[in-house]
């Protein structure tokens, strides 16, 4: 709304010098005129004689005073320009900084839900370690997993989109797909595409997880940090 308003501050001014030219050009013609018929009446000059000798002035004031319109309305339109792609800038900036968002916003909830399904699994396998000092994969901890986790399909475009940030921390985004990696492995095991129990256990207590399993079922500091800047990346307050 103020880039509008400027952009017709702008236009008025430049419509105001525009139609001074043009008044000043038709006031210096009149003037001319009267002058021509001044000098006939007078000084029994004739008109078109009075005019042809006053050309030359009329021409070079009248140049003068085109100069003046073109130079303005020139103005005008290389402003208009500017303005144009400036618009077009901060149009597209805004429109990247909301894809920034959107995309935060779905990685941060694809996440933030994944720990809060896994944590009954990890509970599960946390107490089986410090009461039978092993690992249980029996029935009880496929109750207690969930059948799968839900990942948005668009998580590679979604990470992707986060490069477009001013200033990508590549760090960040490198844990984020990694992130991504674990989870769809987990993924695998829930869905039963991975059965022998060395192969579980790889992936459920692999560095990638993300809960510690001893002495408590915790959720890994790095993946708490990993949470908070996607959600300020998306503009919303973090809870878990």
């Amino acid at each position: 709304m103020n880039e509008q308003n400027n952009g017709n501050k702008q236009n008025d001014k430049y419509d105001k010098y525009f139609y001074r030219s043009v008044i000043v050009l038709g006031c210096i013609i009149y003037v001319v005129i009267i002058w021509a018929l001044y000098l006939k009446f007078t000084k029994d000059i004739p008109f078109t004689k009075t005019l042809w000798e006053a050309g030359d002035i009329l021409s070079f004031v009248g140049t003068v005073i085109l100069g003046f319109i073109v130079f303005f309305q020139e103005k005008r339109y290389q402003e208009s320009e500017q303005r144009h792609r400036e618009s077009e800038r901060r149009k597209e900036t805004a429109e990247k900084k909301a894809k920034i968002k959107k995309s935060a916003l779905i990685i941060y909830f694809d996440f933030k839900f994944a720990f809060q399904d896994l944590l009954p699994c990890y509970t599960y396998l946390s107490n089986s370690k410090r009461q039978y000092g092993k690992f249980y994969f029996d029935t009880d901890l496929w109750k207690a997993a969930p059948k799968f986790i839900y990942l948005d399909e668009n998580w590679i475009p979604n990470v992707a989109n986060l490069v477009d940030n001013e200033n990508p921390d590549m760090k960040l985004i490198e844990q984020i797909y990694d992130m991504y990696g674990h989870l769809n492995d987990v993924n695998k095991v829930l869905m039963g595409q991975i059965t022998d129990e060395v192969s579980i256990l790889s992936v459920l207590e692999s560095d990638r997880s993300c809960y510690n399993m001893l002495p408590g079922a915790t959720l890994k500091p790095e993946k708490i940090e990993l949470l908070g800047r996607l959600a300020k990346m998306a503009g919303i307050n973090h809870q878990l």
